[in-house]
């Protein structure tokens, strides 16, 4: 009984010494300058972003060499990470959009002119010190004649700025706003 009790404070203070848990979300990126018009620009409707189910949690997922994947329990994101991927790129449209006019399928009544769908199959940071986003992404126009739809396919890549967890996140983030500036050229909206 006596052993019990002393291994007890023992793992109380080695839990204090351990680092607490932090936690990420990204950022939408900055203005590209002049108001938001809700009627100014076309209605897009993001029907769909999916994420592979190893990247759709809150850890983060570091990608190593060999096929290496490292999950880190201290680093986290504030929300499953889909979502929020979703709505950084829902925000970053809508800015270069100009439009308030930018939502997620089930969030208006609005009749959309474009309809997004996403498909991520990477989205990670990499032992070379780069940010990875691999997506393929369909645009289609329901009202036009014959339901036109295209895709597209992207692997951008984005340098690491330090070595950070913000360092690593910001450069994820700009890897959101490239995929925005992507979409918002093929649907030819946007500053």
């Amino acid at each position: 009984m006596k052993r019990a009790l002393f291994a007890l404070p023992l793992l109380v203070s080695l839990g204090a010494c351990s680092p607490s848990v932090k936690y990420y979300a990204l950022e939408p990126m900055t203005s590209v300058g002049g108001a938001r018009d809700a009627k100014a620009g076309p209605v897009i409707e993001f029907s769909q972003v999916r994420f592979p189910d190893y990247l759709n949690n809150p850890q983060m997922v570091m990608r190593g060499s060999g096929g290496e994947m490292r999950v880190d329990e201290k680093r986290r994101w504030v929300e499953d990470l889909g979502p929020n991927f979703q709505r950084t790129l829902v925000q970053d449209v809508a800015s270069l959009a100009r439009t308030g006019s930018v939502f997620v399928s089930g969030a208006s009544d609005a009749t959309a002119r474009y309809q997004v769908q996403v498909d991520v199959s990477r989205f990670e940071v990499t032992d070379d010190g780069s940010a990875q986003l691999w997506v393929s992404y369909t645009i289609s126009e329901p009202g036009a004649k014959g339901g036109s739809a295209q895709i597209f396919t992207e692997q951008l890549s984005q340098p690491v700025g330090g070595r950070s967890t913000e360092d690593k996140v910001a450069a994820l983030s700009a890897l959101v706003e490239s995929l925005a500036k992507s979409i918002a050229h093929r649907m030819n909206i946007g500053a």
